[in-house]
């Protein structure tokens, strides 16, 4: 299993832009110093999947959670230019701790990668 994020676009060929909701994604926050405006946070959660088809997200119960933490799509530019080696994908070994449930329990597993990961045609 391998858990991405942000998303690790430099895996692919040109970074993935060959499908159109990477492109998207790149024109969505050109600059990290751009404004992430609430329209901004909503094409983004619509183009993420957050929304369900024909919804509106700022009629979800996370709207107001969303808004604060919209300035974190700022970062954005950097996943079309970064770059780094497999390798260190490859073999990475460590662990990984989160907090899941409603009762915030603490889960932690230990990640191994022996092979890369294979792109199949899908983002």
């Amino acid at each position: 299993m391998v858990l991405i994020e942000p998303p690790a676009l430099w895996v692919l060929p040109d970074h993935g832009r060959a499908h159109e909701e990477v492109a998207r994604l790149e024109k969505l926050v050109p600059d990290p110093a751009a404004e992430v405006t609430e329209e901004t946070l909503e094409a983004f959660l619509n183009l993420a999947g957050f929304v369900p088809p024909g919804g509106n997200a700022r009629q979800l119960p996370q709207w107001l959670e969303w808004i604060g933490f919209r300035n974190s799509l700022r970062n954005t530019p950097a996943l079309f230019t970064h770059s780094d080696e497999i390798s260190r994908v490859r073999n990475f070994t460590g662990r990984c701790c989160s907090r899941l449930g409603p009762e915030r329990r603490r889960s932690c597993v230990t990640l191994s990668i022996r092979s890369p990961p294979r792109f199949r045609g899908r983002v």
